[in-house]
């Protein structure tokens, strides 16, 4: 909506056969337009349905020309710096205080999150108009970060519920159950990172299986250590 395809009527069931002359089969060309085109800048792409193929010519715009993308970016960065500031407020109130420095490092780590959100929300392919997500590395390198912050931040929540506003009974009991709660995750993160490395290195579609499968094992390590813990 409001995007400059959105200008133009019956696009929808169109197959995208060429953008500015290029193959679509050509991800190395389409990266090249990508990378060189800027806001104000046109395209043409070639469409085909029911055998019928016309040229369509669109201008790119700003991502910011977008109320929804505005917002979201806005809101996102405020969001960011709120956790930042209150993180730095506390820490900085109690800084000899362990409860400080985990719940610091927690909601550094959702500040973090959020200003991620706000950088990849201008990154995603549709907003640019060229290639699709499949094709692009960068969104994918920036949801493996979420990820990582996710449940980095999930953990150290979890670790501040042990110690904040007093150490619960369990910890007293098992003192390594800060150990299960965060090496399996990073054991399991860690063997993900490396294999995902490994397949966009050697184009091996088992390397994603084995990533998937490695990610299950880390995720099913997680849970038995805390239903141990």
């Amino acid at each position: 909506p409001r995007s400059p395809a959105a200008s133009e009527r019956n696009l929808s069931g169109h197959k995208v056969m060429t953008v500015n002359g290029v193959e679509v089969s050509d991800v190395n060309a389409l990266h090249r337009i990508a990378d060189s085109t800027r806001a104000g800048d046109t395209v043409t792409y070639r469409i085909e349905k029911d055998e019928r193929q016309r040229d369509v010519v669109l201008k790119r715009e700003s991502p910011f020309r977008s109320p929804y993308v505005t917002a979201n970016f806005i809101t996102s960065v405020v969001v960011g710096l709120s956790w930042l500031g209150i993180s730095l407020l506390v820490y900085w109130s109690r800084p000899h205080s362990n409860p400080a420095a985990v719940f610091f490092l927690m909601s550094s780590s959702g500040a973090a999150l959020y200003f991620l959100w706000a950088v990849s929300e201008l990154r995603v392919p549709d907003l640019r108009g060229v290639l699709p997500m499949s094709a692009e590395i960068t969104p994918l390198i920036l949801l493996g970060v979420a990820v990582v912050l996710s449940i980095l931040l999930a953990n150290l929540l979890l670790h501040l519920s042990l110690i904040f506003p007093k150490r619960r009974p369990i910890v007293d009991r098992w003192p390594t159950v800060f150990r299960w709660l965060h090496m399996p995750p990073a054991a399991g993160l860690a063997s993900v990172l490396v294999m995902t490395a490994a397949t966009w290195i050697g184009r091996h579609p088992m390397g994603l299986s084995i990533a998937a499968a490695l990610l299950a094992v880390g995720g099913a390590q997680a849970v038995a250590a805390l239903a141990y813990g």
